[in-house]
């Protein structure tokens, strides 16, 4: 997240009349924050960008009662590392992508 996505997610609730929303910077696989205690954890393609055990682990912040909606890009499972990696000429995104069951395990 830049700096500039920050001020306009504070911004934007702002304007909508959010008050119970904190936005934090930070790093995605070392979240400053205790286990258990946040509601929610949003994220959209970011996973398979970044060291992803780490980043699942780091899925402890969220609460037992809270929720966890993350939309990233997933491989079939049929689909070796090497062929992935092929695949990644044509999208980026999929070089590094967990397989489905490797993804399911981690959460």
């Amino acid at each position: 997240m830049t700096d500039e996505m920050l001020a306009l997610a504070q911004r934007n609730a702002k304007q909508a009349g959010v008050s119970n929303a904190i936005f934090l910077k930070g790093v995605i696989e070392q979240i400053p924050l205790p286990a258990e205690s946040v509601d929610v954890v949003i994220s959209n393609c970011v996973i398979n960008l970044r060291r992803q055990a780490r980043v699942l682990m780091e899925m402890r912040a969220c609460s037992s009662r809270g929720a966890d909606r993350n939309r990233d890009v997933i491989a079939e499972d049929r689909l070796s590392p090497a062929a992935r990696g092929e695949r990644g000429s044509y999208s980026g995104c999929i070089a590094g992508a967990l397989s489905r069951s490797e993804y399911e395990q981690g959460l």
